[in-house]
């Protein structure tokens, strides 16, 4: 929403298919260490912070955070935040006043987004969930269209054979068409060639993206899309990777080498886990892309192995990145706790795999082997200037908190090492990894996280010289909390 004044009122809404939360307990879940259910903590972890400090941030960006629950049913979290526009770098997107658009999208939410943005742009919208609705409409010729919004993977029929049915109507056959491919190649211009006034519009696309193609239909322009990230010259940050790409089906293996190879990279396919262990042992790679299901070792043995060898050999860690076709509840969890640092849903999209290629591909030279950690932390580190430096509203927040619950996650850490519960030690370990971060505490975030990626697959005894050595660096922290929460506030 816009006031007018130069800024905007956006409002977002998370929902949450969980366990849902009590009516009595709507109004305390905000508090710090508050939650519906005692037992929420010991069985999923955390450290109650996290509604407490995005209230307070929604509250300091002039917002306001709430939920609405019922038990069994889940849950959907609100928050509005205020954000100031700058006329400077606000583009000027195309008007479509009073163009008439016939969107034809089956799925529902898709559908609605779509209209709301060409709506927006003031447009006259007008909506099908089907090829065959599509055509009765122009065979009927119950209302003018001036463009046609097509997409692609419509069920029941393919969209070439589509476009050239509405061709062939009366109303059609003059009409421009912009059709949505989930992947938009030469190839698929190919496919539409002969259909006059086509343009082919690649998913995954921007409102953006959207407007200007209808803008260059309806000026019969040619199908040019806004140049994107992964479109621009190479850049230090895109430089070509060494790329281990594992995955037993060979047209996937064909499809991903090409992207790669494409954006410049170098890539090495091995076709099951096990051989992908054998080719980590021997060479080096900047990312390996690893496959979920395979026959001979699947991708999460595989990622164990690889991790315990390079830490029984003391060699950095390389990215590993999963790819899945069937995302499935808790697959990205199983990926993280083998030891993978990211998730690729099938079909793979090229400026999605750049994205994380540039993210990941970057951190295999920086990241530090096992006794990094350990050498930092015994190099004096400041955790006062660090305290100091850190936003301070947040830290008055939780200080006190933390001061308080430190001691009892450390020792669920030991304990959990002691019983072999690596669930609780990964998830206590994260939750003070999170907390720790917002103190700026860089030793002992490091310690948290080197904690956390071993439970799965690291050694007791390296797991509790860990624990030990956060605990010190934790000492460090407490003492520096504890002068500043001592400090006697100004009069």
């Amino acid at each position: 929403d816009g006031d007018g004044d130069g800024e905007v009122r956006l409002h977002f809404s998370i929902v949450d298919s969980g366990i849902g939360i009590a009516e009595e307990k709507l109004a305390t879940i905000f508090d710090a260490f508050a939650q519906a259910d005692g037992s929420v903590t010991r069985k999923y972890g955390g450290t109650g912070l996290g509604l407490t400090i995005s209230a307070r941030l929604a509250e300091i960006l002039g917002g306001r955070i709430w939920v609405e629950s019922q038990p069994g049913r889940g849950s959907t979290f609100h928050f509005s935040v205020r954000f100031g526009v700058d006329p400077q770098t606000t583009r000027q997107l195309p008007q479509l006043p009073g163009t008439r658009v016939l969107v034809v999208v089956d799925h529902p939410v898709g559908r609605q987004v779509v209209a709301r943005t060409l709506e927006s742009a003031g447009a006259r919208v007008s909506t099908v969930d089907s090829g065959k609705a599509a055509l009765a409409l122009f065979a009927a010729r119950s209302s003018a269209v001036d463009v046609v919004l097509l997409d692609g993977s419509l069920p029941g029929i393919d969209a070439r054979t589509l476009a050239g049915q509405l061709r062939s109507t009366a109303g059609g056959a003059a009409t421009p068409l912009v059709i949505m491919v989930a992947q938009s190649t030469p190839g698929d211009r190919e496919r539409y060639r002969d259909l006059e006034m086509a343009i082919v519009l690649g998913k995954p696309l921007t409102g953006e993206d959207l407007l200007l193609s209808l803008a260059r239909a309806l000026d019969g322009g040619p199908a040019r899309r806004p140049t994107r990230p992964g479109n621009l010259p190479a850049t230090p940050e895109s430089r070509p990777r060494a790329v281990l790409l594992v995955d037993d089906n060979a047209i996937n293996q064909q499809l991903t080498t090409a992207l790669l190879e494409r954006r410049g990279h170098r890539v090495t396919v091995a076709e099951n886990g096990l051989a992908a262990v054998e080719r980590m042992r021997t060479g080096r790679f900047d990312v390996v892309l690893m496959d979920m299901m395979m026959p001979v070792m699947d991708g999460l043995e595989a990622t164990r192995r690889i991790r315990a060898a390079e830490l029984a050999g003391g060699k950095r860690r390389s990215p590993i990145i999963a790819m899945t076709a069937n995302a499935m509840p808790g697959d990205r969890e199983s990926c993280l706790a083998a030891g993978m640092d990211d998730y690729l849903s099938k079909p793979i999209r090229g400026e999605e795999l750049q994205h994380l290629l540039v993210k990941h591909g970057t951190a295999g030279d920086a990241e530090l082997h096992q006794g990094t950690a350990e050498v930092e932390a015994s190099t004096g580190f400041d955790y006062a200037a660090a305290v100091a430096k850190a936003d301070q509203e947040t830290v008055a927040l939780i200080a006190v908190a933390f001061l308080e619950s430190s001691a009892s996650d450390l020792e669920t850490i030991r304990r959990g090492i002691a019983n072999a519960d690596r669930r609780s030690v990964a998830s206590t370990a994260a939750a003070l990894h999170g907390t720790l971060d917002i103190f700026g505490a860089r030793p002992a975030v490091r310690l948290a996280h080197r904690l956390e990626q071993q439970s799965a697959y690291g050694d007791p005894p390296e797991m509790a010289l860990l624990a030990d050595q956060l605990a010190e660096q934790i000492d460090c922290l407490r003492r520096a909390l504890k002068s500043l929460t001592d400090t006697p506030s100004a009069p």
